[in-house]
């Protein structure tokens, strides 16, 4: 496989948020310590930005992963979790290598959680503090 196909099979989530915000902060302006509690619609813009970007790499990945694979079951029911905590290789990840079962449904959930993340962008106050924290959860 050519290098443009094999990195069509990676979207960065973790680096996205700092490409992005490298992008958009410079259109905010200067901020100073006196600004403290001062809103600025120019940071929400930025912020928001940022927001959709990360939270559509996620959308993006699952489409991703459907044109690498041909058919989403394939990768789905695949062996890519096995295969990512292999390279790690983490003491504590070793007992999820006997249940292949287990770790098939979590690839399935983690489809799902892709394909529907777009509608984090639609929470508010609690909803989006636990999303936001899922979010974490998932890549620690």
């Amino acid at each position: 496989m050519d290098v443009l196909h094999a990195g069509l099979r990676y979207v960065a989530h973790d680096h996205m948020a700092l490409v992005i915000a490298v992008v958009v902060l410079p259109t905010v302006g200067i901020a100073r310590f006196r600004d403290v509690g001062a809103t600025s619609a120019k940071a929400g813009w930025a912020l928001r930005v940022v927001q959709i970007s990360v939270v559509l790499t996620y959308f993006y990945s699952v489409v991703m992963k459907w044109i690498a694979s041909g058919n989403i079951t394939h990768w789905a029911n695949g062996a890519v979790i096995i295969w990512a905590l292999m390279r790690r290789g983490a003491e504590w990840s070793k007992p999820f290598l006997e249940m292949p079962g287990l770790l098939i449904a979590g690839q399935w959930a983690t489809l799902v959680f892709e394909f529907l993340s777009p509608i984090v962008l639609f929470f508010k106050g609690k909803w989006l503090y636990g999303a936001v924290i899922f979010f974490m959860l998932f890549h620690s």
